[in-house]
């Protein structure tokens, strides 16, 4: 396949429609790629190769992003939403996959979530007043959060049963 057309011809409205319909068994990810693509589409207008892009257009992208101060793990995930993008282009035989051999970027693979130490979660629950009855949820609750590792979400979708 050669870069003779345009991408902007192959854009013609019902492209990114058709492949979130393709990805269809993934509602979030569709909802983030779309994000993502369309992103990269208003990026690219301003750029003196937009009616032709590259490899080196996905690059520049990838480089302006990191640029703006985007994490690297938010680059990430643009970056792999772009090739899956030209990936499919591809597939369907509408526009060559420039970004193929573009790399995604490198994951921070630590979780940015603190925890507290033993002797924290002692000072907490001794500061709990547990002759009342909202004393006693309250420990009840707390213990069960640190003791099981559960998140606050987890917790606030508990329901008393009493």
């Amino acid at each position: 396949m050669t870069n003779d057309i345009t991408l902007a011809q192959t854009l013609d409205g019902a492209t990114l429609d058709s492949f979130l319909l393709y990805l269809e068994d993934m509602p979030n990810t569709a909802k983030t790629y779309k994000s993502c693509i369309k992103r990269f589409m208003l990026w690219l207008k301003d750029q003196p190769d937009a009616q032709q892009p590259t490899t080196n257009t996905v690059r520049r992208y990838k480089e302006d992003l990191t640029n703006q101060g985007y994490k690297p793990n938010t680059v990430h995930l643009y970056m792999v939403a772009i090739k899956q993008w030209f990936k499919w282009l591809e597939s369907i035989g509408k526009y060559p996959n420039i970004a193929q051999y573009v790399k995604s970027g490198k994951v921070d693979r630590k979780s940015p979530k603190s925890y507290f130490e033993a002797a924290q979660v002692k000072e907490i629950l001794d500061q709990i007043d547990q002759h009342s009855e909202t004393g006693k949820r309250d420990y009840a609750l707390l213990v069960l959060l640190f003791t099981c590792g559960l998140r606050t979400i987890e917790a606030s979708r508990l329901r008393s049963r009493i």
